[in-house]
């Protein structure tokens, strides 16, 4: 009987212990609370407190406007308004309304674009109201409006910035969303004449191939084949033969499927520099620049010489391997198409 009670006393001990223990340890966590968020804080991306709270949030009707410098559509407006409502059949609907194209919204372009509100800290300006009267018509108001299905909203009004990043990937959201359902407004007009002539010029692993056409002097239309060794410090090959029928139309459709010409419109500004150096930098709009201080590879580099019948011009010299890695796919299929020629 003394053993029964003996044990009971010793179960009760340790349960008071327990509680006591846990009741101090609650009390240290909560009074370390907002030293042990912020230390949590400083492990995940920073959002701001106005943010956090809608992050997770679907959005239910969005508006912006904003002028884009080297941005344009089809009929060369750089103004831009996009919209995302319900209509009057209460259908979830996307418009760009100056260039008065609409079709009806799916996830994909609310959920794409609440990732670029977040990516771009835009909810840190949520309740800004600060335009300046007077300024030229690209430093104009830039505003928007979002609400969410919860009642949460972000709503603010700014200067326009002409080369907005935010607003840069506002653009390509939409116009690639309304080009996949096949309206192609927002796109610049596509370059539709043929090139007149092509020169490329690809070095790695120590060789650089080159391609070249040009007219003989019995005025005929030829293609020049180069291989130079870098360890050799010569060529060990050089041939050229007759363009083949269509040889035009095939590199044309190479250009057009990697969608070049456009990339390389749009890629003129240096959002680093805030110049229009970029292509000066090597930077054609085929990768995705992360280092400012990018150095140029010593072992691979392409360049691609482009004149069309329109009289555009198309020059790429790189040796970035940001832009490189991105660029492999259209360079591959350019040599393996020349080799084939040639």
């Amino acid at each position: 009987m003394k053993i029964i009670i003996m044990l009971i006393l010793i179960a009760v001990l340790v349960i008071c212990t327990s509680t006591v223990y846990f009741i101090i340890n609650a009390k240290s966590h909560i009074d370390d609370g907002p030293e042990m968020i912020n230390n949590r804080e400083n492990e995940l991306p920073q959002i701001s407190p106005s943010s956090s709270a809608i992050q997770q949030e679907k959005i239910s009707d969005f508006y912006t406007e904003f002028f884009l410098a080297d941005r344009w559509t089809s009929s060369g407006s750089h103004k831009f308004c996009f919209r995302i409502n319900r209509d009057e059949n209460d259908t979830l609907t996307v418009y760009e309304d100056i260039s008065r194209i609409s079709f009806p919204a799916d996830d994909s372009i609310t959920e794409n674009l609440h990732h670029i509100l977040t990516e771009h800290s835009l909810f840190d300006m949520n309740g800004t109201d600060k335009v300046t009267p007077g300024v030229a018509p690209k430093y104009q108001k830039c505003s928007m409006t979002v609400n969410y299905d919860s009642g949460k909203k972000l709503e603010f009004s700014i200067n326009n910035n002409p080369h907005s990043r935010w607003a840069e990937e506002i653009y390509t959201l939409f116009a690639d969303w309304f080009a996949d359902k096949g309206n192609f407004t927002l796109y610049p007009e596509k370059e539709i004449s043929l090139p007149l002539r092509i020169d490329i010029s690809y070095t790695a692993d120590g060789k650089t191939i080159s391609y070249r056409t040009m007219t003989s002097a019995d005025n005929c239309h030829i293609i020049k084949k180069q291989i130079y060794d870098d360890t050799l410090g010569k060529n060990i090959c050089s041939e050229q033969t007759a363009l083949p029928l269509y040889y035009f139309e095939k590199a044309a459709e190479i250009i057009n499927r990697h969608n070049l010409v456009l990339k390389y419109d749009f890629s003129r500004y240096d959002h680093f520099a805030k110049d229009y150096g970029n292509h000066d930098r090597g930077y054609y709009g085929m990768g995705e620049r992360t280092d400012r201080n990018e150095k140029d590879s010593d072992s691979i580099s392409f360049s691609l010489y482009l004149k069309f019948q329109s009289d555009r011009t198309i020059d790429i010299n790189t040796s970035k391997e940001s832009e490189l890695s991105s660029m492999m796919p259209l360079i591959s299929e350019l040599l393996e198409y020349h080799n084939s020629v040639l």
